[in-house]
C-alpha cells in the first residue's frame, strides 16, 4: 500500500502531465492524496469520472487529508459535495480573473465618460 501526492500546478483541464502520471501511478489497495479536489477535477462530472475510475481500480481518494469510501453512499455524497464546491471554485475564480483581466484593458473613467 502507497500514497501517491498529486504534484505541481495544473491546468484547467483533464490533459494535464502530473495528473496523468499520478493516475498511473496508483495501483490496487493506494490513497491518491490531493490537497484540493479542485487540484484533481475541474468540474462534478470530471470529478465523478476520476473518482469510479479509481474505485474500479480499489484506489481510494484522500480530498483534503480525509479518505472517502466511494462504495459508501456517504463517501460517494460527500465526494459529490466536495466536487460541486471544487467546480464553483474553479468558475468564481476564473470569473474574478476574467473581471480582473477586463478591468486591466479600460479603465472605470473611460466607462463612464463614454456614457
Amino acid at each position: 500500500m502507497s500514497t501517491t501526492a498529486l504534484p505541481g500546478p495544473t491546468g484547467t483541464n483533464r490533459e494535464r502531465p502530473g495528473l496523468r502520471e499520478a493516475l498511473a501511478a496508483c495501483r490496487e489497495g493506494d490513497t491518491l492524496v490531493v490537497t484540493k479536489l479542485d487540484r484533481l477535477a475541474r468540474s462534478l462530472p470530471d470529478a465523478r469520472t476520476i473518482a469510479d475510475g479509481l474505485t474500479a481500480r480499489q484506489v481510494r481518494l484522500s480530498p483534503d487529508g480525509a479518505v472517502h469510501d466511494p462504495t459508501d453512499a456517504v463517501g460517494r455524497l460527500l465526494v459529490n459535495v466536495l466536487a460541486m464546491i471544487a467546480e464553483f471554485e474553479v468558475m468564481r475564480t476564473a470569473g474574478y480573473g476574467l473581471y480582473k483581466a477586463l478591468a486591466s484593458k479600460c479603465s472605470m473613467t473611460s466607462v463612464f465618460a463614454s456614457a
